[in-house]
């Protein structure tokens, strides 16, 4: 018996002195991650620093020349407008709003000039700022004076004299004064603009150099930091692909002192350990793949093995005959490759059943042409998974089912032929009921009369049941043509609720309707999709009680309509979901019902290319449910409805 030795004293101990002395894999990879974290941090740093040394003093330059900007525009503003009010007063004589007025744009001007004498960083501020104040007392005075004339009643020309040459010239070298102030600090702020663009020149240049040797740096640090964990792993990698190869005697070089190292010990101990499991089992293993396909080609239905990828790794005999290829041509061979019907290629590509949601009767139907002879058989796709993979590949089991197939198209005539020949004295009878009924051959008493109708009953009753059995033969032999259009649901609906309003009437029985808003179009033969609905809807009148509510909802899933008619009777035992829809089945044996509602119902729906079954319904009573496709699909089911003979089969 193999033994692996994981379990010996001595490895264990050297594994345990290892894992306490060898540094972590993870240790040095953090160990990388401070290192390109700490030269982050020294780049943001060394920018941060540059930044501050170029906006600290820029800030404070530019705020002085600003403001004494600022200064100079207003005291401008204010003299100006202390000469407006001095000229008004000059042409109309003393006011005192404009005195008012005046004295104000005066305290302003005295303001500003105080803001910008606090803001003096230039060497001709000073000179200039002395000046402005000794003209702008000089003007204050002879304001004063102008005043005190215009209150003692001077004349026009005089005062106007006055103000043209004594005043006018001092507000001019104000003027110009402010000018020469705000000129002096603009161009200031020019050059401290121009510093400003060469300083930030240069701390870019600086940071751009610190930045690129960061990242050389980095750059080889990683470098050398993958290469020393990369490099084992490659080899490591190499090594795998040669061992899945087959070839097994593999050994890994790896000196790190650290997981890697400990890695490539197990790996060695591993692959020696493989190789000599390879050479015990490969007999073993050959011996129980002969004894499967024999199994398998023993086996009166058909196998088909398919990989992951659709190619056939095994088949037998019966398989052969349905595909109709020889085994040397199919075997390993990618069924999307090969030449196969439309029809099989499809089936055998679809998607795989388990066992819960598999119908019996809607399993795929192949017909196979041998010699004179039509066979016919089921296809089910059953998936193949591991412990390892989901999807391991798939098996495909072809059930030859001719027997049932010829068992099914017996009845069907059967059915139809007796049907046939009941029809005519059925109708005969009729007639002769109704001509005794008008008294055509004498006078009838009440009795008489009585039982005259009653027979008349019976015969409409088995007409009816004649009918319909006739239509169910149609419909399961395909004889029965489809006219597709587009169907209105909403019409539809309202028109199976409208034949059944009578009853409906009786019982006090409401219907409820939810239709899905945007629904895409339906499309099939709208007098067959009308009788089984007004079946459905019948079959929940019959079940629901006096008073109680219908409900029908149509939505749309997975390109399907799903239709779901609900009532509150007493509901489908679990036992009978599934028979239900099967031929002369009755829940509620005290009605007149035949039992081929349903039946028919059921044959309609598949002729569209739908499916139909049972629900408990969660409040109380019963859902019966059904789905139709939707939009273009009905076109597949157009095309195959010739033939719909083979394609259910119940087994």
């Amino acid at each position: 018996m193999l033994r692996f030795g994981v379990n010996s004293p001595n490895y264990r101990a050297k594994s345990a002195l290892n894992r306490k002395t060898m540094p972590k894999l993870s240790t040095k990879i953090e160990i990388g991650y401070l290192f390109f974290a700490a030269i982050i941090v020294a780049v943001a740093v060394f920018s941060i620093y540059h930044i501050r040394q170029l906006s600290h003093p820029l800030y404070l330059l530019l705020r002085g020349r600003y403001e004494n900007v600022t200064a100079a525009e207003k005291m401008l503003s204010n003299i100006r407008q202390q000469e407006s009010e001095q000229f008004n007063m000059v042409e109309q004589g003393l006011d005192t709003a404009s005195v008012r007025r005046f004295k104000k744009a005066g305290k302003e001007f005295v303001y500003w000039h105080n803001q910008a004498r606090n803001s003096i960083s230039l060497p001709e501020e000073p000179v200039l700022l002395d000046s402005i104040a000794e003209l702008y007392s000089v003007y204050q005075e002879k304001s004063n004076v102008l005043q005190h004339r215009l209150e003692a009643g001077i004349g026009y020309k005089e005062r106007k004299a006055f103000h043209s040459r004594q005043i006018v010239p001092v507000v001019m070298k104000l003027s110009n004064l402010c000018h020469e102030l705000q000129e002096i600090n603009e161009i200031a702020i020019e050059r401290t603009e121009r510093r400003a663009e060469k300083l930030s020149s240069q701390a870019t240049g600086f940071i751009v150099l610190f930045v690129i040797a960061a990242l050389v740096f980095s750059m080889a640090a990683g470098w050398y930091f993958t290469k020393r964990i990369i490099r084992p792993l490659k080899d490591a990698t190499e090594k795998v692909k040669k061992i899945g190869q087959g070839n097994w005697d593999q050994k890994l070089e790896i000196k790190t002192n650290d997981e890697l190292e400990e890695l490539a010990y197990e790996f060695n101990r591993m692959t020696a350990r493989l190789a000599e499991y390879e050479k015990l089992n490969v007999k073993k293993l050959l011996a129980e793949k002969k004894k499967a396909e024999t199994i398998v080609s023993n086996i009166p239905v058909g196998i088909l093995v398919l990989d992951e990828e659709d190619h056939i790794t095994l088949l037998n005999t019966v398989a052969e005959q349905v595909l109709q290829k020889d085994r040397n041509e199919i075997l390993y061979h990618s069924i999307q490759k090969m030449n196969l019907s439309v029809e099989m290629r499809n089936v055998l590509l679809s998607e795989v059943q388990s066992a819960k949601n598999i119908d019996s009767e809607r399993l795929p139907l192949i017909p196979v042409e041998t010699g004179n002879h039509t066979r016919f058989y089921t296809v089910r796709r059953i998936p193949l998974a591991t412990q390892i993979r989901e999807k391991a590949g798939t098996i495909v089991l072809f059930q030859d089912v001719t027997t049932y197939q010829e068992l099914d198209d017996l009845r069907s005539e059967f059915i139809a032929t007796i049907s046939h020949e009941i029809k005519t004295p059925i109708t005969s009878l009729n007639m002769a009921v109704d001509i005794l009924l008008k008294e055509v051959k004498g006078p009838l008493t009440n009795n008489q009369k009585e039982l005259l109708n009653d027979a008349r009953n019976d015969v409409v009753r088995l007409k009816t049941f004649v009918k319909e059995l006739l239509d169910l033969a149609k419909l399961e032999s395909g004889h029965y043509p489809l006219e597709y259009k587009r169907i209105d649901v909403a019409a539809l609906i309202r028109r199976s609720w409208q034949s059944l309003l009578r009853l409906a009437e009786e019982k006090n029985v409401s219907i409820q309707t939810k239709i899905e808003k945007n629904l895409p179009p339906l499309y099939g033969d709208e007098r067959l999709l009308n009788r089984a609905l007004t079946n459905l809807l019948k079959n929940a009148l019959e079940h629901s009680p006096y008073g109680e509510q219908i409900s029908i909802r149509v939505s749309v899933e997975s390109s399907r309509s799903m239709w779901v008619i609900s009532d509150r009777g007493k509901g489908i035992p679990p036992q009978a979901r599934e028979l239900i829809f099967d031929k002369f089945v009755r829940l509620n044996k005290s009605g007149d019902s035949v039992g081929l509602g349903l039946s028919i119902t059921r044959e309609i729906i598949r002729r569209h290319g739908g499916r139909i079954w049972a629900e408990d319904n969660a409040d109380r009573g019963a859902r019966l449910c059904f789905s139709l496709p939707l939009g273009s699909a009905h076109k597949n089911n157009k095309n195959s409805n010739g033939n719909k003979k083979n394609e259910n089969i119940a087994l």
